[in-house]
């Protein structure tokens, strides 16, 4: 770990992820749910899913690139030291603003789901195609069979081949307090969900075609439907804010406004 002085940074990626588990349906870490990383030569210990994310940032860096840091709140900032995690949370709008790129960790995708296939022909599908069935029907019945098939896309009632989607967007990531501040002060983001990997323009996407999909009128979470309506029934710490309330925190909504503010 290296100090700097905030007017003589490096080119830094700042990390937005979660504390506890990614997922809504998912029990929460207790005390025993850390594992040790290295800091300067010492065992630092953080909860598992930081641990998960910073193996696969690990995996995925670009070693010949010319950004070579990451800035995590858990690691840089003292968390036993009251004042200094008061100082930094001062400064955290600096600390997004000025980092080269923002990414944000989803977690690992369920072992029983197959992302790519689903994630490639929503992203290969042109948005003004769903456009106008988004602002025309925003509570009503989605396009035909047909539409779909011919974006090489499944029907909105195969519950099965959308539920990766869906699964997506039951991260407790979207309900976090602090996500507008890191995502609206950040100017270039991508996502990362295992080992699927994504823009931020990419993440809209996925939130403008499962809206008009509807997945939240399918199954028994519906995690999507309910973020872009405020909704929430898993209320956790990190959900027990104004935010967690907010449509601005909703994937799509997120999405919007950051192209708004940006």
């Amino acid at each position: 770990m290296c100090t700097y002085q905030t007017n003589s940074l490096p080119k830094y990626v700042a990390l937005s992820y979660t504390w506890g588990p990614p997922q809504q349906d998912a029990i929460g870490y207790g005390p025993d749910d850390k594992v040790p990383v290295l800091v300067n030569g010492r065992p630092l210990p953080l909860f598992r899913n930081l641990g998960n994310t910073l193996k696969s940032l690990y995996r995925a860096w670009d070693f010949d690139d010319d950004v070579q840091h990451l800035w995590v709140d858990a690691i840089c900032i003292n968390q036993d030291d009251e004042a200094e995690r008061a100082s930094q949370v001062n400064i955290m709008d600096r600390i997004y603003r000025g980092a080269a790129s923002t990414c944000v960790w989803l977690g690992e995708e369920s072992r029983s789901q197959t992302t790519a296939p689903i994630f490639r022909n929503i992203l290969n599908a042109a948005s003004e195609d769903f456009a106008p069935y988004y602002h025309q029907y925003p509570s009503g019945t989605p396009p035909a069979d047909v539409f779909w098939h011919s974006k090489g896309l499944p029907c909105p009632d195969d519950e099965g081949q959308w539920a990766p989607v869906r699964r997506l967007f039951q991260n407790r990531w979207f309900n976090r307090a602090w996500v507008i501040q890191e995502v609206l002060l950040s100017s270039n983001i991508y996502v990362s969900w295992g080992s699927t990997w994504m823009t931020w323009d990419d993440l809209g996407k996925m939130g403008l075609m499962g809206h008009v999909a509807k997945l939240g009128q399918h199954g028994a979470l519906p995690a999507l439907f309910q973020h872009l309506s405020g909704e929430s029934t898993h209320p956790e710490p990190e959900t027990q804010d104004w935010a967690a309330h907010d449509p601005v925190t909703s994937a799509l909504h997120l999405w919007l406004n950051g192209h708004r503010y940006l």
